[in-house]
């Protein structure tokens, strides 16, 4: 009994080292053609004398890229800009917002559900792109109220190139350009995690209209500074996508629905010096 025992936990321990070393090489299958693209990335990093870590950050994203995708049609570049046209912070007077919800209705409804596609990053991801978006987050550790992570912590709330559906752009240095000024002033005060995330909230709670519309299609990263609009949906992604920038481990969580009212909410959890945990 002592040795069927043994055999089985031998079994099991064999099995899981073994599925995940599988994990790669599957997602690596399921890449088809663009197996090549992230073969690149690994054989980049492999070669590089300090890029052990690296190397770890891109089996993770690509073990973790199978049904992560965004959404395509023939007319989608006409679509953000008919919004952009519309969601212009300056123009939102409470008169202008009573409009506003049935003019996006009816940008919206132009959508021919059938011509639909869905991209798959596994499939179309490329090479530069993950480099380059690797390489910016390990170097997210220069500001000074960074702090040390747990290699598990950096891969889960830092370093994901994605949040939803949204199409893929190289959004760290974007964000880090737009909001250039605020963080040189972070930085010259010597302000801690806790300071930058309060400075931000203010910020993006400033002359915004957070609760106006959940839109169909998620924005392009680089498209939330000129919005002035959404829903608290938009406004955690919004939040993620800048203190993950800065260096700053968040998540972004929800509820489909709440107990004692028939409405869902969206909120981010920062995880700041001290392992402290606080609800954004």
């Amino acid at each position: 009994m002592k040795r069927l025992l043994q055999l089985l936990l031998f079994l099991f321990l064999f099995a899981s080292c073994h599925e995940k070393e599988d994990r790669l090489e599957q997602a690596l299958r399921q890449a088809g053609k663009n197996r090549k693209e992230l073969e690149k990335v690994l054989s980049h990093y492999q070669q590089l004398p300090d890029g052990e870590q690296k190397y770890k950050a891109a089996c993770f994203l690509i073990e973790n890229m199978l049904y992560h995708y965004q959404y395509e049609f023939p007319t989608i570049s006409e679509y953000y800009q008919e919004l952009d046209s519309l969601l212009v912070p300056e123009k939102m007077t409470k008169e202008y917002i009573e409009e506003l919800r049935e003019k996006i209705k009816t940008v919206e409804y132009k959508i021919d559900q059938k011509e639909i596609r869905i991209k798959e990053d596994i499939r179309h991801i490329t090479a530069e792109f993950l480099i380059r978006h690797i390489d910016h987050v390990f170097e997210l550790s220069r500001y000074p109220w960074c702090r040390e992570l747990s290699f598990e912590d950096f891969c889960e709330y830092l370093l994901p190139y994605r949040l939803a559906r949204e199409p893929l752009e190289d959004w760290i240095p974007i964000y880090q350009e737009q909001l250039s000024g605020y963080i040189r002033l972070l930085v010259d005060v010597e302000a801690t995690d806790s300071m930058v995330c309060e400075a931000f909230r203010l910020y993006f709670l400033g002359p915004n209209e957070w609760y106006i519309y959940h839109f169909k299609l998620d924005f392009p990263p680089s498209a939330f500074f000129n919005k002035g609009a959404g829903t608290c949906y938009e406004l955690a992604m919004l939040t993620t996508y800048t203190l993950r920038s800065l260096g700053i481990p968040t998540a972004w969580d929800f509820t489909p629905q709440w107990a004692n009212r028939s409405q869902g909410h969206d909120w981010n959890l920062v995880f700041l010096a001290g392992d402290k945990q606080a609800p954004f």
